[in-house]
């Protein structure tokens, strides 16, 4: 995929990185991989839902419930696709020494991790070989009561396994200047 990296993004990478530290992998989300399958089937909901609505006589409230039923699915729909389009200025860095997150969306923040919050790595691989790899998990309890975990990571990038390898490399490292650029 074509990473977003501007001349302004070129020269905070520089000044934020160590002197002995050497950038290995550069990567973004992939906009993407927020639809697949699931965007075709709310077009299919969507449809269906305007000839329910408009060709089948039902009572006004049934039509009213339906209607609110699709405007929680176009505002899913609308969500994704500003999410989408905020993952462009996010790019991820893994160096000989850490992990950067660089997030150019208002305000410009680095976000590091090091080898010590790599040890639990948990990658969630698709078909193609893309997805996500999560380096710590939070516990927490979501809206339905739940104990969950979520955590931060690299969120739908290509070539999972390999960067997932660089990852483990860097996890298990203890001398990072002998790393080689990929």
């Amino acid at each position: 995929c074509m990473i977003k990296l501007t001349k302004r993004n070129y020269t905070w990478i520089q000044d934020e990185l160590e002197d002995d530290e050497v950038v290995i992998w550069v990567g973004q989300p992939s906009p993407k991989k927020f639809f697949g399958v699931k965007l075709t089937s709310w077009w299919l909901f969507i449809s269906s839902f305007f000839l329910v609505y408009f060709y089948i006589s039902i009572s006004l409230e049934f039509k009213l419930l339906i209607f609110l039923v699709v405007l929680v699915f176009i505002f899913k729909i609308l969500n994704k696709i500003t999410s989408s389009q905020g993952s462009l200025y996010t790019i991820y860095m893994v160096t000989n020494m850490r992990v950067l997150f660089l997030n150019d969306t208002r305000v410009r923040s680095f976000t590091s991790y090091y080898p010590h919050h790599l040890q639990n790595l948990e990658k969630q691989i698709n078909d193609d070989g893309s997805g996500d790899i999560i380096f710590t998990s939070e516990p927490y309890i979501n809206n339905r009561l739940n104990d969950t975990t979520k955590g931060p990571g690299l969120i739908r990038i290509e070539n999972v396994s390999k960067v997932g390898d660089l990852l483990d490399r860097l996890a298990n490292s203890i001398n990072h200047c002998s790393w080689k650029k990929y």
